[in-house]
């Protein structure tokens, strides 16, 4: 398997998926039974849910602490709307952690026999042959 997960609004979702997405995958009932097409898809899905969760989100919360991005310029912007005072710390953290994301591009090769290609976002994948 080999996996491409690029960052928008953020690293750490991306981070996360990386960090995440093949144990998600082989946890998955229809990559269990050789569905590979349906588990790349609720892998995917799964992803998702396991970022809304508490644990997914203080892992998110402390990637953001341990190496704190720079601010996004759509956030300066909604800083000036709404004044500098915005809601206070906690909020302007959660909004953050709200707005971020990736995109994912996974390509899964069965026995060298077949290969699965799934994205997320606005990735894609493209095989070329011969030049």
């Amino acid at each position: 398997m080999f996996g491409v997960f690029d960052g928008h609004g953020g690293r750490e979702v991306a981070i996360f998926t990386q960090s995440h997405y093949e144990d998600i995958l082989k946890r998955n009932e229809n990559y269990k039974a050789g569905n590979y097409k349906e588990a790349l898809r609720e892998s995917f899905l799964q992803v998702d849910k396991e970022i809304a969760a508490e644990d997914g989100q203080e892992e998110l919360a402390n990637m953001k602490k341990k190496s704190p991005p720079n601010r996004a310029p759509l956030f300066k912007i909604l800083g000036d709307i709404n004044g500098s005072g915005g809601g206070g710390e906690q909020n302007r953290e959660q909004m953050m952690l709200d707005c971020i994301g990736c995109t994912a591009n996974v390509i899964f090769i069965d026995d060298m026999k077949k290969l699965y290609v799934a994205n997320a976002g606005d990735s894609r994948c493209v095989l070329g042959r011969a030049g």
